[in-house]
C-alpha cells in the first residue's frame, strides 16, 4: 500500500473544493502578474500575495498526511 496515512481523517469534499479553487486562483494570479494579462487589473500582485498568505493558513487547517512508522 502507501507509505503515508492521514493523521485524523482524509479531506472531505468541501475541503477538496476549497483547495482546488485556491490552487486555480493562485496559479491564475501568478500567471497574470508574471505575463501582464491584467486579469485582476492593477491588483494582480496583491491577489497573488493574498492567495499565498491564504495558502499558508490553509496548510495549517487542512488535514495532513504523515509517513507511517516502520513496521
Amino acid at each position: 500500500m502507501s507509505d503515508y496515512e492521514w493523521v485524523k481523517r482524509p479531506p472531505n469534499m468541501f475541503e477538496r473544493i476549497i483547495a482546488g479553487v485556491f490552487v486555480a486562483v493562485l496559479l491564475l494570479a501568478l500567471a497574470s502578474s508574471y505575463s501582464g494579462w491584467r486579469i485582476f487589473g492593477e491588483h494582480d500582485a496583491t491577489v497573488a500575495a493574498g492567495a499565498t498568505f491564504f495558502g499558508v493558513i490553509l496548510i495549517k487547517l487542512l488535514p495532513q498526511a504523515r509517513r507511517k512508522p516502520p513496521a
